[in-house]
């Protein structure tokens, strides 16, 4: 295996709408930046799926407006420093995009960018921001999942494995930017790419910073459930939904309006599918929708070769939990940045339709202005250093094995267990079976088969999809009420005054993981009987 040693000012680690933007505002400023991906750049990120929505402010839609009803979507637990600036800098965010060659409509309060694309529509935002990094002299390095992060003196050192060409970039760079999305591809169903598994999450864990709010993950009600098709979301505006015995669901459950319930309370419509489907007679029934709208029903049946009615059911779709850090994406570790969906503390308990994209953008444009003025009186020097460790540690991690047991069946038992146990639905009992299942998978990994580079790279994913289950499974644990997104049928009702913030500070070598509970607005306090002993 070959190991080279590469030095940049800025690294960013995920190819999405936050990672662009980040790089692009450090370059803009001076910086040399790598930008890095896992898969192909851009491709696989939640943008790319995306509808291409952006909330911001209007003459008609006030700043006021935006933060009130993204406080009112996250149930009050909402950062509120990071929800001014969404709020304040959502319509010079967009500008920024148009000058870097992007064109919207802006209805209402949503702007919406323009492009020939009919289903993935913001896949025109990541290809249009790629090409302009490319045009701005970012380096860019496709296919390289990012093994580990050590900080030496003023300066990160972070090995990069290519695993196509199976090699290692030894990374030296002065700051660090993860912009690697959210972690809902750890469920069975998802609106997600795949490879939305908490990479980033499980770094910034690693190089000391704080992760909170991990037990909220949004789930979109109406994703694709058709055989061998992707998950994808579908933007209903009205329309009609029946289950299995023929019965209108949303008159049964006293629904007035789809549109609605998308834009303020998808969990709830969520929850209602999740328990319909969990009550049919046959455990893979599924929903159709009658889309009213003929240019989204003629577009989804023309390009994916389907008809209607189409099956839906509900999808992990966001997470709102991630990394805490400052307005500027700066974490409690000097040289760390976050942005995009990894970012904690921006939506609560749950994301407002259309903030994600717009987050994304004010975000990854904040940090990566940050990153440069952070690494401006920051001089590199490697003479003298010797990288034997992390190599060591690097051949360690990249060892194969000769075991029986392919990764992705145990992946696929994990991210099967989590949709049933962790999904829209929970318990006490339920967050047991999936911490149980963990435990099960852990014991199993030592049968992994590791004979290809592909095979490795699921079991590097594994590692990564159990760390991220575990701290999702504890947290909700914790949370011993329902709000937003995080719904307990055991504990079923919003708790007024438990406004806490549950945060994970520790992520140790032999992997156990510390979590407690805290006010909001005392992030490092604790309250008694609370603690996750």
């Amino acid at each position: 295996m070959d190991f080279k040693t590469i030095i940049t000012d800025v690294l960013v680690i995920g190819g999405g709408l936050a990672g662009l933007c980040a790089s692009i505002a450090a370059k803009l400023r001076g910086a040399e930046v790598t930008l890095v991906s896992k898969y192909e750049l851009g491709r696989p990120s939640s943008t790319f799926f995306s509808v291409g929505a952006f909330r911001v402010i209007t003459n008609q839609y006030k700043v006021n407006d935006f933060i009130r009803d993204t406080f009112e979507s996250g149930r009050y637990i909402n950062n509120s420093k990071l929800v001014e600036v969404l709020a304040k800098e959502s319509i010079d965010a967009l500008h920024k995009l148009k000058q870097l060659g992007l064109r919207f409509k802006i209805y209402g309060s949503t702007a919406y960018v323009l492009t020939h694309e009919k289903i993935t529509k913001g896949a025109s935002i990541i290809k249009e921001l790629t090409e302009t990094a490319k045009t701005f002299g970012i380096k860019m390095v496709p296919y390289a999942m990012t093994l580990d992060i050590t900080s030496y003196d003023e300066y990160w050192v972070v090995p990069i494995w290519c695993w196509k060409e199976d090699k290692v970039l030894l990374t030296v760079a002065k700051a660090v930017i993860i912009a690697t999305g959210g972690i809902a591809g750890i469920y069975q169903r998802t609106t997600n790419p795949p490879g939305n598994i908490g990479d980033g999450h499980v770094l910034a864990l690693k190089a000391g910073a704080k992760l909170i709010d991990m037990e909220f993950i949004q789930f979109f009600p109406f994703a694709l459930a058709e055989y061998g098709v992707y998950s994808f979301l579908i933007p209903v505006i009205e329309g009609r939904i029946f289950n299995d015995k023929g019965e209108n669901i949303l008159i049964k459950h006293n629904i007035t309006s789809i549109s609605k319930a998308i834009e303020r309370s998808r969990d709830l419509l969520s929850r209602i599918m999740m328990k319909e489907i969990l009550s049919s007679s046959k455990d893979y029934v599924l929903l159709y929708v009658d889309l009213d709208e003929e240019n989204v029903a003629k577009e989804l049946t023309s390009h994916l070769n389907i008809q209607q009615p189409l099956k839906v059911a509900p999808a992990a779709h966001f997470s709102m939990g991630g990394v805490l850090a400052d307005v500027h994406g700066h974490t409690d570790v000097p040289g760390l940045f976050v942005a995009g969906e990894i970012m904690g503390g921006i939506h609560g308990a749950n994301r407002l339709a259309s903030n994600a994209l717009t987050a994304a953008t004010v975000f990854g444009f904040r940090a990566g202005n940050k990153a440069t003025e952070f690494i401006h009186d920051i001089h590199i020097s490697i003479d003298k250093f010797s990288f034997q460790d992390i190599v060591r540690r690097v051949k360690e991690i990249l060892s194969r094995c000769s075991g029986t047991i392919n990764p992705q069946k145990l992946r696929a038992k994990l991210s099967k267990y989590m949709w049933l146990y962790l999904g829209p639905l929970r318990s006490r009992d339920s967050i047991q079976k999936v911490k149980e299942i963990i435990e099960y998978i852990k014991l199993e990994r030592h049968k992994i088969m590791i004979s290809t580079k592909r095979d490795l790279l699921n079991k590097l994913e594994l590692e990564n999809s159990l760390i991220i289950a575990t701290l999702l499974a504890e947290s909700a644990y914790l949370r011993r009420e329902s709000r937003g997104a995080h719904f307990r049928l055991d504990y079923p009702e919003e708790i007024r005054d438990f406004v806490n913030v549950i945060t994970v500070t520790k992520l140790t070598k032999k992997g156990k993981i510390e979590v407690f509970t805290a006010r909001r607005n005392s992030v490092f306090g604790r309250i008694n009987g609370l603690d996750n002993k």
